[in-house]
């Protein structure tokens, strides 16, 4: 065992540091002319002090679901009582898409326009669809789908398969240079 100590670091501005690199993945001014309608569920969690002023500050219309802080319940992940209620949410509202955070706002479940839950890899293939360039690459488990690869052939974007877990995609993020990887559980990982 190691006798030495790390340090603690308290970075400053941390949630505008967040909010810059959650922008810089998204095509804003496209956002901004389709202004879309997003019902998005903060879980009460870290979620809560991010994802809702980002969302906004991008262009769309926002009606947030348990975004206040402090109300923390036990469950980590969505409960699928909380999922059917966002389903329900987001049909009668018309909104495009439901999204809810677990508790760290680590992972995504997602919602369609019709009120049905988008499984992890149609999530990863849509996003390799929507923002991966020929000649990215993207880092997912060796459990992904077939259908990630589909997607990422018709764009000449390549697909790195790694071990279970988001250590192991987030090492293999890192020596590869990807854009970005994620798994079928909704957790998305950006460098």
């Amino acid at each position: 065992p190691s006798t030495q100590i790390g340090d603690i670091s308290y970075p400053e501005k941390w949630i505008e540091s967040y909010k810059t690199a959650l922008k810089k993945n998204i095509d804003v001014e496209l956002v901004k002319k389709k202004k879309p309608r997003v019902v998005v569920d903060c879980a009460s969690g870290a979620g809560s002090v991010v994802a809702p002023f980002v969302l906004q500050e991008i262009g769309c219309d926002v009606l947030t679901l348990n975004a206040q802080t402090g109300t923390i319940g036990e469950e980590r992940n969505p409960t699928p009582e909380q999922i059917d209620y966002l389903k329900r949410t987001v049909k009668v509202l018309n909104a495009d898409i439901g999204i809810a955070y677990d508790l760290d706002a680590d992972k995504i479940l997602c919602v369609s326009d019709k009120g049905e839950l988008i499984d992890g890899d149609k999530l990863l293939s849509i996003l390799v669809d929507l923002i991966a360039d020929k000649g990215d690459r993207v880092v997912v488990p060796v459990t992904t789908s077939r259908a990630v690869d589909v997607v990422a052939e018709r764009k000449g974007v390549e697909v790195i398969k790694t071990r279970v877990g988001p250590a192991a995609i987030e090492r293999t993020i890192k020596k590869t240079d990807a854009l970005f990887g994620g798994d079928d559980s909704g957790g998305i990982i950006f460098p």
